[in-house]
């Protein structure tokens, strides 16, 4: 009888062994110089965008100067003419009644809403695929030459976020960097009131 007990027991942990050789408890633990390699890659990007965003120059000037027309007056006012603009492929999220928010998901932009007693207001909008064209040819993926062209120096770089930031009155852009010095990702809050963008999507 003890040697079925056993034989069990064996069993039972040669079983427990397969199953622990089967999870991801059983993958390879990284190594000092994995950790090492890993640290090394992370500071050389590091200083990489750090040189990056040393390089462009910043106009303080431009803070709180109007922006060119096309960045404020937009068609976006409110959600029905959102959808109507940009069409009925979307997915909304409510933020709740607490938050007074709703969001808008298209492939390739974000929009928040406020929502108010009589009609939801933009509050900002998000780009982060190559498939809107902002305002001109600025999208995710051209060059910070392109970015500057169309809107001059930016009136901040903000190194902890890595972005390009111009600002007025009513709105704010911010123009998130990657290491190779393209956009790669759009974001415009507006200070007061609704604003309109003229986005373009694209196939």
């Amino acid at each position: 009888m003890k040697g079925i007990a056993l034989a069990g027991i064996v069993a039972v942990l040669l079983s427990l062994s397969n199953c622990r050789k089967n999870n991801d408890y059983d993958q390879p633990v990284a190594t000092l110089e994995m950790i090492n390699e890993y640290n090394e890659q992370r500071r050389h990007n590091n200083d990489t965008m750090y040189a990056l965003l040393q390089g462009i120059e910043t106009d303080r000037n431009n803070v709180n100067r109007p922006l060119p027309e096309a960045y404020i007056n937009c068609f976006g006012q409110t959600k029905e003419d959102i959808i109507h603009t940009l069409g009925d492929d979307y997915v909304i999220d409510y933020g709740g009644d607490f938050t007074r928010k709703e969001t808008i998901i298209y492939n390739g932009i974000t929009i928040e809403l406020l929502t108010g007693n009589n009609a939801s207001r933009v509050d900002y909008l998000f780009i982060h695929k190559d498939n809107v064209t902002y305002v001109g040819n600025i999208r995710v993926g051209c060059t910070i030459e392109d970015m500057i062209n169309q809107l001059g120096k930016p009136a901040m770089v903000d190194y902890v976020t890595k972005q390009c930031i111009y600002s007025s009155p009513n709105i704010r852009i911010a123009f998130s960097i990657n290491l190779k010095g393209m956009i790669k990702e759009i974001m415009v809050s507006d200070y007061t009131e609704s604003y309109n963008l003229r986005l373009e999507m694209h196939d």
